[in-house]
């Protein structure tokens, strides 16, 4: 009955439907953003950022932004084989 009738409708929407290059193109960038974020966030190493270790103390200024203050070192860690502070 109805819903044999709904259904009819709804195959001969999607049967009639077709992709435009404009959607085609938006798959693609969006895809390649996903991506190259991905990977980007994958080759991040430990080594670019502050350990905890290392942080003295903290607080947020009067604009809002998170300060660290840092201990009395000058290498990640206290190692002389990591990045350098200085």
């Amino acid at each position: 009955g109805n819903c044999d009738k709904k259904m009819n409708e709804f195959v001969t929407m999607s049967e009639s439907r077709t992709v435009t290059a404009h959607e085609i193109f938006n798959i693609i960038i969006t895809s390649a953003l996903v991506m190259g974020a991905f990977f980007i966030g994958k080759s991040a190493q430990l080594n670019h950022s502050i350990p905890t270790e290392d942080i003295a103390c903290w607080y947020t200024n009067a604009d809002g932004y998170i300060t660290v203050e840092l201990k009395d070192i000058t290498h990640q860690l206290d190692n002389k084989a990591n990045a350098s502070y200085g």
